[in-house]
């Protein structure tokens, strides 16, 4: 696997600059990890001092809904508070994002598949969508209820330079539904024309064969005419496991930050996928996964 490999000592870290997002050996701890730039975007790891939005001022509990068990069912959507920029195009303010208990969203239609995929060789299995995905495996959110287990959102800052935060928190492996230790984590949206992304970890152990995203894709893909799609820059599918490629997560206080740089990519048509120019919750939908659906895991 061709690739470019620089390894110097800063400040006592060592530090990884990686023209291809697929490794044979990923390290357990990947801090400072560089991947791209792909696509207008680079990925970069760090350490970081972990902040939970859960029960702060200014956050929506988002309750997902559900027909049977919506804690594991269910999902939710959201209203863009701001423009937003995501491989070069705008997503105007009110457009639709669509929240999985699964960890990721979505630019598109509602998906509550559970079924991660590697997004640099397979058909997604959420569709051939915009999405954004810090942890995308099978996830439930037992007992979820405010101020507990579930989704939460926040926006801060003044406009022009605003952020939005979507939290999963305590959030645990589906496991054949038994149960499992907890991970709360994050992917946060920023307003601007570079587009950036961070997935924000307070912990990724779950104690199960899918700690540290072994279970999990961790990436961001655009939509295209073909599925999967060619503007994709993945940090892991999977890693440690045969078929996995990629970085995995370090324990916890981790972060990925993609930054986008669009200046060399032409400037598309604004892309409004909801046009009420609101801002904010707009209700709970859902759509029922009838348990043993094709490719669902096993005790799904």
């Amino acid at each position: 696997m061709a690739r470019i490999l620089k390894t110097f000592l800063a400040t006592g870290v060592l530090i990884l600059a990686l023209g291809d997002a697929r490794a044979t050996d990923p390290p357990v701890n990947p801090v400072g990890v560089t991947v791209g730039p792909q696509f207008g975007y680079t990925a970069v790891s760090s350490r970081i001092d972990y902040r939970n939005i859960a029960g702060k001022p200014n956050t929506i509990y988002i309750p997902l809904g559900g027909v049977s068990n919506p804690e594991d069912d269910g999902y939710a959507n959201l209203l863009m508070p701001f423009d937003f920029t995501f491989f070069g195009h705008n997503y105007v303010a009110g457009s639709q994002l669509y929240l999985s208990p699964n960890g990721y969203l979505l630019l598109g239609t509602p998906s509550i598949s559970p079924v991660a995929s590697n997004l640099r060789t397979q058909g997604g299995s959420f569709g051939n969508q915009p999405a954004i995905a810090p942890l995308f495996m099978d996830l439930v959110a037992r007992g979820m209820q405010e101020g507990g287990p579930g989704v939460y959102a926040q926006t801060v800052g003044d406009p022009g330079s605003r952020k939005l935060t979507i939290e999963w928190s305590s959030m645990q492996d589906y496991n054949n539904g038994n149960a499992s230790d907890i991970v709360t984590f994050q992917a946060v949206l920023f307003e601007g024309p570079d587009g950036r992304i961070d997935f924000n970890y307070e912990n990724t152990k779950l104690g199960t064969s899918a700690d540290n995203g072994k279970g999990a894709t961790v990436g961001i893909r655009d939509t295209t005419f073909s599925d999967p799609p060619d503007n994709v820059l993945q940090w892991g599918f999977k890693p440690g496991t045969p078929d996995g490629a990629g970085f995995g997560l370090g324990d916890g206080d981790f972060r990925v930050s993609f930054n986008g740089n669009f200046s060399a990519v032409p400037e598309p048509a604004s892309i409004a996928l909801c046009g009420l120019g609101a801002a904010g919750i707009t209700g709970v939908l859902w759509r029922n996964r009838r348990k043993g659906k094709k490719n669902a895991p096993a005790g799904k």
